[in-house]
Parts: C-alpha cells; structure tokens; sequence
C-alpha cells in the first residue's frame, strides 16, 4: 500500500469503529479489540502487546483468562464494546493498538493486492476505499459489480458500487460516503493524471479538482465536472450491468 494510507488508516478508521483498547464481543459474540479488529479464535489474541494496569507486559496465560473472561459475556454484545470495559483490566496502549490495526491491515493489503494484480499501482485514495471495505466486509467481499470496476480501474464507476446495505446496520453509512468520496477522488486522479501517492481524502476532489500537481490548491483550475447526485450507472461504464451483487462476506 501506499505510504500516505497507512499514515491514514487509524485516522480514517476511528471514528468509524471507535478505539477500544481491550477485549470485548462485537454484535455476533465474536472476541474483538482495537479498531474492529478481530482476536476470535483465541489464538488470535494471544501474542498481542496487552499490558496488566501498572504498565508490565501481561502473560500469555493472563490473556487467555482474560479472553475466556469476555467470551463468556454474551450478555453484553448488544451494549457496545465499552460494555467490557470492566471484564477485564489488560489493555492495548496507542503503540499496541497502532500495532494490532497495523498487522490486520498488512494481511488485508497482501489479500487485495492477490485478488487485484494492479492493487499496488492505484491511487492513495482508491487503496484506502478498497481497505476500508475490506475491513468491514472481509478482503474476500463479495460485490461483483464493484469486483468488475476495481479490475478494470474504472473508479468512478466504483464509487457507484461500492454501497454497503445499511439495512439494520445504520452505523455504515459514515464508511459508505467515505468511501465513495474516495473513489471518486481516485476516478479524478487518473483522469486528470494527478500522482497517485498523495492521498487526497478528507478533500472531495470532484467538487474542488486540481487540475496540476505543479499548481498549488488555489492556483488550480477546477474542471466543470456533472453535479455527483446526477451519477448513477453511466452507460457503458463496466458496472452496467443486470449482475445482482452476493451477499457482502462477514469481517
């Protein structure tokens, strides 16, 4: 991945998830921590830097206590991982929380970068989209039409696509719009040939494009681009087609 999305990601990713830095169960009653990060099986979770509350490294055997601990309070997934926060007293500092989201994101990135052989080459901004639906949906997500798009480094048509139903899960539409604005600004990188590498997010380029990256933000000449409301399946576009999308795969 780039280096501009892995300065991003926890960034990017926290206020979608929020930070917990211990163990708690997520909605399916599966053993999670950090940024959504998942440690079911247990295996998972031992090996992580957990640390007891005077700040010394916490054992194997303590994690695994602390692990069962949790798993056991189904009574308590419903309520938020801040639930927990009592369950158990072992904790992931910044570093290990950095540490935990960064080792999930190095696996995703190797997945999608399998299953999309130009992954490493698109823009910033269409890598950080790609891993973001990756971390909710699991790398193997399964939306053919956005599939199609990501291959053909049609992003704009991917911005299009990349909707997760929000049906009983109203807490996606934040990654939803993220998401599309960043495929979106990756569809305006390749067009106007703007380098890849900048990760242009939080900024909507299709609202405010720059045109050069020689020009500064103000110099740059905006494009008279079609209002983005307007934009549903264009014609011709590779997500035009009468393909239903599966099911999105669970994290």
């Amino acid at each position: 991945m780039r280096a501009a999305v892995r300065a991003a990601f926890v960034r990017f990713s926290a206020p979608l998830e929020g930070v917990v830095p211990f163990l708690y169960c997520d909605v399916k009653g599966l053993v999670t921590t950090a940024i959504g990060v998942l440690v079911d099986p247990i295996s998972a979770a031992v090996g992580l830097p957990w640390k007891r509350p005077d700040g010394s490294h916490a054992s194997a055997g303590e994690v695994i206590v602390a692990w069962n601990r949790v798993k056991n309070r189904q009574d308590l997934r419903l309520k938020g991982g801040m639930a927990y926060q009592m369950v158990t007293d072992l904790r992931l500092d910044q570093a290990g929380i950095e540490e935990v989201v960064g080792r999930t994101l190095d696996r995703m990135d190797r997945q999608l970068a399998a299953r999309f052989p130009d992954y490493p080459t698109w823009p910033a901004d269409a890598q950080l989209a790609t891993l973001s639906m990756a971390w909710a949906c699991g790398a193997h997500f399964r939306f053919p039409r956005l599939e199609a798009a990501l291959r053909a480094q049609d992003f704009l048509s991917a911005a299009v696509e990349c909707h997760i139903s929000e049906e009983g899960n109203p807490g996606v539409k934040p990654r939803n719009l993220r998401n599309q604005v960043l495929y979106r600004n990756a569809s305006v990188v390749v067009g106007d040939s703007i380098d890849g590498e900048r990760l242009w997010w939080p900024k909507d380029i299709w609202e405010t494009p720059m045109l050069s990256p020689e020009l500064g933000d103000e110099e740059a000449t905006p494009v008279q681009r079609i209002p983005w409301e307007t934009v549903t399946r264009l014609p011709g576009s590779i997500a035009n087609d009468d393909t239903d999308d599966d099911p999105p795969e669970a994290a």
